[in-house]
């Protein structure tokens, strides 16, 4: 059966810790200075991946082509705007014109709507790189991280601290309820995430994995980590701008903050981030941070899910003793 990785909660939590392992492996893989070779589709046949994306896209895009690269496989860029996406012709039609030419088709779109539109009619995996409702790729590799800090993410506490109105939030409830770690969320009213999404998460697994706490202070002194994402987007008026800083002042994730977590906690967050606003430079530079880790995990995240999506059986060789591209073992922390 043709299975899509739109968000976490089509999963189960069995299908997600296969996916996470993949991903996990392919890490250490190349920790360890070893390269898959022959990687082959079930057709035996080199995997042709789309890439389309209405957003701009730096870790995304790069990550995708990395995975794809490690794969054996061929990613192919489209611009939406150049084959006419919305306008041109039926969603109908372009997933059955895309499925006679590509395995698999990775996109970021806007609108969730129209990402489950052109699932309903595709012939081959859909992977949701982002849209407005939630980014399933970004959470794997953050649920990855804290498997790597922490030996388990099971019964961890994350805060949430700040504008949680967005999908990455989202995301990160819905991977709470299925991957069994605790995600609390500190932001203001006018900036939280919406109580459906909280309760669809919450009803899972019949257990509170979503809690709402309105004092940033409170939110952090027992978590984990603690995960910030970026206030202001691009095309907001000044008027807006002024009132999500305003609002949003206090929840700013800055030295005064992590004084009140525990010494162990890691600092996340997705990318971009406008140091100053959301987070200060000395703590995004901090040794509690852990994003550009995270960063880097996307790609071995997204290595996991097309190797699932795509059946791939991975077969390992070391790289030639003369070879300068194995991974180097360091640190990514910043």
């Amino acid at each position: 059966m043709l299975k899509h990785w739109i968000s976490l909660l089509d999963w189960d939590p069995g299908s997600l810790q296969g996916i996470l392992r993949l991903g996990i492996e392919a890490f250490e893989q190349a920790q360890q200075g070893l390269v898959d070779e022959n990687y082959k589709d079930l057709a035996n046949k080199p995997t042709r991946v789309a890439f389309l994306s209405q957003k701009a896209s730096l870790r995304t895009r790069l990550s995708f082509e990395v995975a794809v690269s490690l794969l054996r496989g061929q990613l192919i860029p489209l611009s939406l705007e150049e084959i006419g996406w919305g306008y041109r012709e039926s969603i109908q039609d372009f997933a059955a014109t895309l499925g006679l030419f590509v395995d698999a088709v990775v996109i970021r779109l806007r609108h969730h709507t129209e990402l489950l539109e052109l699932a309903r009619w595709s012939t081959v995996p859909i992977i949701n790189a982002m849209t407005d409702y939630c980014h399933p790729c970004q959470t794997l590799a953050d649920v990855m991280t804290l498997e790597q800090e922490f030996g388990s993410y099971a019964g961890l506490r994350v805060a949430f601290v700040g504008h949680s109105a967005q999908e990455v939030c989202r995301s990160l409830a819905f991977a709470a309820a299925k991957f069994g770690f605790h995600l609390m969320i500190s932001s203001p009213p006018e900036f939280c995430l919406d109580a459906d999404s909280i309760q669809l998460a919450n009803q899972v697994n019949h257990h509170e994995a979503v809690t709402l706490i309105g004092d940033p202070v409170q939110a952090v002194e027992q978590a984990d980590a603690i995960y910030t994402d970026s206030w202001i987007q691009t095309g907001l008026l000044e008027k807006e701008v002024e009132f999500r800083l305003t609002k949003l002042a206090t929840y700013q994730v800055n030295e005064a903050l992590l004084m009140h977590a525990p010494s162990h906690a890691i600092l996340l967050h997705c990318m971009p981030m406008e140091r100053g606003r959301e987070i200060t430079d000395s703590v995004a530079e901090g040794s509690q941070s852990r994003i550009l880790k995270q960063a880097k995990n996307r790609i071995y995240a997204q290595k996991g899910i097309l190797s699932f999506l795509l059946g791939k059986q991975l077969a390992i060789q070391p790289f030639p003793a003369s070879s300068d591209t194995a991974d180097s073992g360091q640190s990514c922390t910043p």
